[in-house]
């Protein structure tokens, strides 16, 4: 199983030359909020009909942002 969003982020950062702590933090940050938008969307996807899209989106969801 590939690493987590979240913990690819936090390589990136680290790579660009920011410590580990302080890129912990962005990553987490950053994943969170891309995890609300994903689940906005897929809230506007279940409100206008299109509830597999909905449900498909959320799945994605828990897979790219799985601790």
């Amino acid at each position: 199983m590939s690493a987590s969003l979240g913990h690819q982020y936090e390589d990136v950062l680290e790579n660009a030359g920011i410590p580990s702590e302080k890129a912990r933090q962005l990553a987490h940050t950053v994943a969170e909020l891309t995890q609300k938008h994903f689940l906005a969307i897929a809230a506007d996807f279940e409100a206008n009909g299109f509830s597999r899209c909905a449900l498909a989106l959320r799945l994605e969801c828990n897979t790219f942002f799985a601790s």
